[in-house]
């Protein structure tokens, strides 16, 4: 029976982990008002020694997900806090990664493809003001198998006119091998580093290896800044202008936006027929309608540049037939096509359609025999030959090195002899269990890059599940010297702490995360005993001053940062004595001093005004008290506009109810308190809301989208198709015209979180006013 799992939230039935990152684990769940699966994004901040802030990132990079609407941008459908949990939850897609899709091969046109699209949704991040700064195959899920989903926007930048450099704190965000030279240095960052990073991902799909390589990340660094541009393979020339734009060093030389460089990779294939036959993806298909699937807008009818073009293709095709080239398939860290170029261009293509027929058939018709059969007695004879040179690499712990022999290169030619043979399926397992060994060993001895090297070299010999406990022994030594490097770097701040005045709060909030990350380490108890003695020392100058409202803030950080301390209650009950002393001012003090404790929020507020309405029966109509509550509604006031800033209604709400209805009768709390209505209204509709997606074949153009009640819906002037839009769950009209003006009519019912299709096909004729026009 299976351990349940350490988090449940309302509303969703938790099913399992999917993975887990540095400060995040994904689990699959279901959304049990709508029946469908989602990934749920949970925070994790036990260990973190600042956990506010932390949490404050992860929302953000949530809100900012939400803001970007594009098919090739990971869906959000929630976003929330439920007690001490903070999650996100976001579109589950379960086609694997780009790094996974990589694995089986990718031609050149899915390359194209996969670039375009990612460009298309980077287009629109940017146009929000959002950069990603973290782009990488691992970063990119497939949806389906086809469509590109950008996920892991958590190091995104929002760009402003005055937030554009990357600061100390950050400065080092990015994947190094897919790294702009701007982040590289530290430089300012915009859309263009994206656009970088896109061309270095390019040219891994086009070749199956990355350009930059090192044996550390400084080393691969360092070539973003100085070393030479990629050449792209002899076939693949002509891309090779459009590659060295997007990854010059300089980004002021590079396309200034992910449009430019889609537009220029779409002018490329309308000047080469070559180039469109290799990548053809349909070529049963129009050149146009394969351009369109690769990810490729345009419309002739305003594109009079691209009108042009077109045109002139046309008659040059007309003049001279295209010769048409294979297609050339590429897969991770393989070369170019090993056969001279002379003689693969020289072979008829019947004729390898002959062949491919002919190999087909004899492996359908001969696997039985081989699999019935097994090697031959020469082969098995090779085989023991080659299980006694595995065995001698073994015991000489030569894994895969040195290059000249090692015992994964003998398995690799065991596995040509008879991949199913007893020899080559025990040594299979033999080295297995020497990998994960081997990792686990360097793992424990912090040898981390050795391990993560190890682990990449067993992967081109077995699958990812086969090396997942390796790979999940890996990741959490990565963890593991994380946070003792955390740890570490904590327990030196709070040495520096120890010295300063007014560090109660920095104190007890080190302390806490040094608990949770070393548990009963005699460092902490260490630092525990001085904390006593700072903290007793600041409580005892307070309390000497009459200052009482300080030292029960000092007392009350006290208590947060040495919990089990015995001598907090000897100071309570000194300031509890003192407090039954002081005068009716020093009791005005002490409610205003619940507006300023550290995490203010609605139950401050409500222990504020419940003192207030003590003082108020002790003393009635006392003047001191009226400029108190004037303070406490300014509280209020400031807290409640900060929450609908950051878009927490619920929040805003709990302090008005907070305030009492007295208090919150005030006037200028009236106006919050009806934007506070808006913002949950708001709240309310986005949870209704769904999505529609218009489509028309060929072409169309978005009329006019109207409600049940033939209400009208605002849509951008314009739009053609596809088209999508956020509607309230409900009937609808659309209304279409094609390049021709023939108008159609369709209806589409859309179901909140869910996204619902409407298609209108028109007849031939358009298609012939399409050709006319250039398509």
């Amino acid at each position: 029976m299976s351990s349940p799992l350490p988090y449940q939230i309302p509303g969703y039935e938790m099913i399992r982990p999917l993975g887990e990152g540095g400060m995040a684990t994904v689990y699959l769940a279901v959304q049990k008002s709508l029946d469908r699966k989602v990934a749920i994004k949970i925070l994790r901040t036990a260990s973190d020694d600042d956990p506010e802030r932390t949490e404050r990132r992860f929302l953000r990079e949530g809100r900012i997900l939400a803001k970007i609407t594009h098919r090739s941008v990971c869906g959000i459908y929630d976003i929330a806090k439920v007690g001490d949990i903070a999650y996100i939850a976001m579109e589950f897609l379960d086609g694997g990664t780009l790094v996974d899709r990589m694995l089986t091969g990718i031609s050149v046109g899915e390359s194209i493809s996969i670039v375009v699209q990612v460009a298309s949704a980077l287009q629109e991040a940017h146009n929000q003001g959002i950069v990603h700064r973290d782009l990488k195959p691992a970063n990119v899920m497939m949806r389906g198998g086809k469509i590109p989903v950008l996920t892991d926007f958590g190091i995104a930048r929002e760009l402003t006119s005055n937030q554009t450099k990357i600061t100390v704190e950050n400065m080092i965000v990015g994947t190094p091998v897919y790294m702009s030279p701007e982040q590289v240095t530290g430089g300012e960052i915009d859309g263009r580093s994206d656009v970088y990073s896109l061309g270095i991902m390019f040219f891994e799909l086009l070749t199956g290896t990355t350009p930059y390589k090192g044996d550390n990340p400084i080393q691969v660094c360092m070539q973003h800044l100085t070393a030479p541009l990629p050449v792209l393979p002899e076939e693949l020339a002509e891309l090779q202008p459009v590659l060295d734009r997007a990854l010059a060093k300089k980004r002021d030389e590079r396309y200034a936006t992910m449009t430019e460089f889609t537009h220029a990779l779409r002018d490329l294939f309308v000047q080469s027929v070559a180039l469109r036959t290799r990548a053809a993806l349909a070529p049963n298909q129009p050149w146009t309608e394969q351009l369109r699937q690769m990810g490729f807008s345009f419309d002739t009818l305003r594109d009079a540049d691209l009108n042009v073009k077109l045109r002139a293709q046309q008659a040059s095709l007309a003049q001279e037939p295209a010769r048409a080239e294979p297609v050339v398939e590429r897969t991770p860290e393989r070369s170019a096509d090993p056969a001279p170029r002379a003689q693969r261009a020289g072979l008829p293509w019947p004729w390898i359609g002959v062949a491919l027929a002919g190999l087909l058939a004899l492996i359908a018709g001969g696997t039985w025999f081989m699999r019935d059969q097994g090697p031959s007695e020469k082969e098995q004879v090779v085989l023991k030959s080659s299980a006694r040179d595995f065995d001698d690499h073994m015991g000489r712990d030569e894994l895969f090195e040195p290059p000249s022999g090692n015992a994964a290169s003998v398995l690799r030619d065991m596995r040509t002899l008879g991949r199913e043979h007893v020899l080559t399926v025990g040594r299979e397992k033999q080295l297995l269990k020497a990998i994960r060994g081997r990792v686990l060993a360097l793992t424990e001895k912090g040898q981390l890059d050795a391990a993560q090297k190890l682990l990449e070299q067993a992967g081109g010999l077995f699958e990812v599940e086969q090396l997942a406990e390796a790979q999940a022994a890996l990741g959490s030594g990565r963890d593991r010297l994380a946070k003792a490097a955390t740890a570490d770097a904590t327990l030196r701040r709070a040495e520096q702490a120890l010295s300063k005045a007014g560090a109660e709060s920095e104190l007890a909030g080190m302390l806490g995360a040094l608990r949770g990350a070393l548990g009963n380490d005699p460092r902490v108890a260490q630092v525990e005993l001085k904390a006593e003695v700072y903290f007793a020392g600041r409580i005892e100058a307070e309390l000497a001053g009459d200052r009482l409202a300080q030292a029960q803030v000092v007392l009350t950080e006290w208590q947060r940062a040495v919990p089990k301390s015995a001598r907090t209650a000897r100071y309570q009950s000194d300031l509890d004595a003192k407090q039954a002393k002081r005068s009716f001012k020093d009791r005005v003090g002490s409610v205003r001093a619940y507006l300023y404790v550290e995490g203010f929020g609605a139950a401050a507020m409500q222990s504020a005004v419940e003192a207030l309405r003590t003082l108020k029966t002790a003393s009635p109509g006392a003047p001191e008290l009226r400029a108190v509550e004037q303070e406490i509604i300014g509280k209020a006031q400031s807290s409640v506009q900060a929450a609908l800033a950051q878009k927490q209604p619920g929040q805003a709400r709990a302090l008005l109810t907070a305030l009492g209805p007295e208090l919150a009768a005030a006037a200028s709390l009236r106006t919050l308190s009806a934007q506070v209505s808006k913002a949950e209204d708001a709240e309310r509709m986005a949870a209704l809301m769904g999505f529609l997606v218009v489509d028309a074949q060929p072409w169309g153009k978005v009329a006019g989208i109207f409600d049940s009640a033939s209400k009208a819906i605002p849509v951008p002037a314009g739009a053609t198709t596809p088209f999508k839009l956020g509607l309230v769950e409900g009937a609808y009209r659309i209304d279409l015209v094609d390049a021709a003006g023939q108008r159609k009519s369709i209806n589409a019912n859309v179901s909140r979180g869910q996204l619902a299709k409407a298609n209108a096909v028109f007849d031939v004729k358009t298609d012939e006013f399409l050709r006319e026009a250039g398509y």
